[in-house]
């Protein structure tokens, strides 16, 4: 699950990813893209844009993470 508080989008992808044993994991950087949080898998190095799910720099370049159904909630009474 990624969330930006910049532009308000909570967004939720599948870790597992093709050809890998192990899930990815994610990490937060201080960049923005599109004024969006760009999110790192440590294991690849690689660079995700939070909003589109795709890898924009690294060893998994140009590929696209599997987005899950999720929804995102006021949580005040």
């Amino acid at each position: 699950m990624t969330s930006c508080p910049l532009c308000f989008t909570g967004l939720v992808y599948a870790r597992e990813f093709p050809d890998r044993e192990e899930p990815l994991r994610f990490g937060v950087l201080g960049k923005l893209i599109r004024n969006a949080l760009v999110t790192y898998d440590l294991a690849t190095d690689t660079l995700w844009s939070q909003l589109l799910g795709v890898a924009g720099q690294g060893q998994l370049w140009g590929t696209s993470l599997e987005p899950l159904p999720s929804l995102l909630m006021d949580l005040a009474a």
